[in-house]
């Protein structure tokens, strides 16, 4: 008897072929954050200030950003079984290399081919939940591909710290490489496109295709939702993937495990943040509301944690945990995105928000090594510059912005969708 497409969820084949990718997005988000553990160990292998420990560690955003739209494009046309493979090793032997780099140049070239193999994880787990789950359940496995990349974080902050601590960064980058070639090799074997008995409906002509793209170009609320979801998720990206625990360890004089346990609350905030925006949207049925409400929420994180005096080190953690925990907007932006764009597009609409989101990092990383540089009095020590609490205030207060455009962006130019969606094929 042939199954229909709403029996799909009920095997066990689309829970792997859904599981599998999003474990490569746990993966390449321990990756992309793993320099922000190791920042003094850089620096001092290479003899480097922060401005350009800050390139290097943005060297991942310049291979991701770009390839968003093409690898979107890449889901509309190819297997992504072997898409996702191929990105899994790429990310996984640009990690390889970065562990043995010894020049500043091997290990740009080693960042960049991690965030280019990166740059499929997140976009191919949503094009391949969008294939073979029904419709009401894409937020929610959003909210859960999210997860598993805060859990990546999480596992890349405290206990990959303490791996650094004690085998070294270098030993702990290859153990982490090697697990990306396992788990490329089941990608290979578990992976399958989309269910046999489901049609995919993609404008096979050109000239249909041509102008589908057009639609989706000319889409004005596609490009404002990527927008807001760049201010959603940048400050994270300076805070969590960089500088936020030198800067605690400055702040409260603490070694990088007992800064990196802080700074994991970030990415705890969003691992519960992310199914939470989608259970909330669902049940109000509204997107605007909540994405607004989650930039007030940073806003006022932010705020405390740059302009209050005398911070106790327990409140740090609840900041952190708001922070991250803003960020949830953008996870609930890509169901935003789905309702505003077609099958013929999604793989494409689904990269540009994607690529929206690391432009924070290519942008924002460099820039507040540069501010910190700028700032820096000019004292080293053990071949590290030293930067003080105020040095690291003044490089973050730019992130403040990004709250103020995003709650504008959600309650005055996003249309509200109520969770349907308003797409046309005409």
């Amino acid at each position: 008897m042939t199954k229909s497409n709403l029996d799909y969820p009920k095997s066990v084949l689309p829970y792997a072929i859904f599981i599998i990718p999003a474990l490569f997005y746990f993966y390449e988000f321990f990756v992309q954050i793993s320099p922000s553990v190791m920042t003094h160990q850089l620096m001092q292998h290479w003899h480097i200030d922060a401005a350009t420990l800050g390139f290097i560690s943005a060297i991942f955003y310049y291979g991701y950003t770009p390839m968003q739209i093409v690898g979107g494009v890449l889901y509309d046309h190819f297997d992504a079984r072997y898409i996702i493979s191929a990105a899994i090793l790429l990310c996984a032997l640009g990690t390889l290399g970065f562990s043995m780099s010894d020049t500043i140049l091997q290990a740009y070239i080693s960042r960049f081919a991690i965030g280019a193999g990166s740059a499929f994880a997140f976009t191919g787990t949503l094009v391949l939940a969008s294939r073979w789950f029904p419709v009401n359940r894409f937020a929610l496995l959003v909210g859960l591909t999210q997860l598993l990349g805060s859990f990546g974080a999480i596992i890349g902050e405290s206990p990959l710290a303490a791996s650094v601590k004690v085998i070294g960064w270098r030993p702990t980058l290859m153990f982490v490489a090697f697990a990306g070639f396992a788990l490329a090799a089941v990608a290979l074997l578990v992976i399958r496109n989309q269910p046999a008995q489901k049609v995919i409906k993609v404008a096979k002509d050109p000239k249909k295709r041509a102008i589908a793209f057009k639609k989706f170009y000319r889409n004005s609320q596609t490009w404002l939702i990527a927008l807001y979801s760049f201010t959603s998720w940048a400050p994270i990206l300076v805070l969590a993937a960089l500088w936020g625990v030198p800067y605690l360890m400055v702040l409260y004089h603490i070694g990088a495990v007992a800064a990196s346990s802080v700074v994991a609350f970030i990415w705890l905030g969003t691992a519960l943040g992310s199914p939470f925006s989608g259970w909330w949207s669902h049940h109000i049925q509204r997107r605007c509301l909540p994405l607004a409400s989650f930039s007030a929420i940073g806003l006022i994180a932010i705020m405390i944690m740059l302009y209050g005096s005398n911070i106790p080190f327990p409140l740090m953690y609840v900041l952190f945990f708001a922070i991250g925990f803003a960020a949830s907007g953008q996870s609930l932006a890509f169901a935003v995105v789905k309702d505003n764009n077609s099958p013929e597009t999604i793989g494409a609409a689904i990269g540009l928000n994607n690529m929206a989101i690391v432009a924070g990092g290519a942008l924002y990383q460099p820039l507040a090594g540069l501010l910190l540089r700028w700032h820096w009095g000019g004292l080293i020590q053990n071949g590290i510059p030293i930067y003080t609490v105020a040095n690291f205030k003044d490089a973050f207060e730019f992130v403040i912005p990004c709250y103020i455009v995003g709650i504008i962006i959600a309650t005055l130019l996003i249309k509200e969708t109520h969770c349907k969606t308003v797409f046309s094929y005409d």
